[in-house]
């Protein structure tokens, strides 16, 4: 077994629950009450994972979308996924993934641009919060900059007492690839979930030198 890297650092929502199809919904649906038509694309490319920045800028500079939202867009519709949460499921294979790491003695955290309220309550409906206590858990409270920012990736890794190069890092938004590049860590792109489309896996392929998978128990061929 290889020991190059020596923490495996996971994006939550995408990647260790199938989610963010949940959040395409809500958030399509109250773009669509201000007259604004976005993609499951355009959130993955530009607003998801990106915690901090003011979605009226990412609308105007990124998609060249001049209309506005109001400031509390993103908090109503992230309270309102918490309605849907009997949705959400595990992704295919974590289980068997985190289980792998456990016996090899591979320590792994979750880094997520989500809220601790959101991952501790999904982590305890999905029977997952065995598998990641309190201090295994990095949110974007924790962090003055959200994704692409690495921050809360470089968080982690010093907590755990770990080189950024030792860290495998788990992603499947852009901006969470950028942070994961920026960070210096071994960056792979999961886009297994069903919110990732056949071009946004196409986008993250050719635009990105990350390893792009689509089975998260191919992680296991790092170690």
């Amino acid at each position: 077994m290889s020991d190059k890297y020596k923490l495996v650092i996971f994006d939550f929502d995408g990647v260790v629950v199938d989610s963010e199809y949940v959040y395409q919904k809500i958030f399509i649906k109250n773009f669509k009450k201000y007259g604004i038509d976005i993609t499951g694309d355009d959130l993955l490319m530009n607003f998801c994972g990106n915690a901090k920045s003011s979605y009226n800028d990412i609308l105007k500079d990124n998609l060249g979308i001049d209309k506005k939202v109001p400031d509390d867009f993103q908090k109503n519709c992230i309270d309102e996924a918490f309605d849907y949460m009997n949705e959400t499921e595990v992704v295919n294979g974590i289980d068997d993934l985190l289980q792998y790491l456990n016996d090899n003695k591979i320590s792994y955290v979750i880094a997520s641009g989500g809220t601790w309220n959101w991952i501790d309550n999904i982590l305890d409906n999905t029977n997952l919060k065995e598998y990641f206590p309190d201090n295994m858990i990095f949110t974007r409270e924790m962090v003055k900059n959200g994704k692409p920012d690495p921050e809360v990736f470089n968080l982690a890794a010093k907590k755990l007492g770990f080189n950024n190069t030792d860290c495998i890092v788990l992603e499947d938004s852009e901006n969470g690839v950028k942070a994961g590049i920026s960070a210096g860590m071994k960056t792979i792109a999961f886009l297994g979930g069903k919110h990732c489309s056949d071009s946004y896996r196409s986008y993250i392929d050719n635009n990105y030198d990350v390893d792009v998978m689509g089975d998260i128990l191919e992680v296991k061929k790092y170690f």
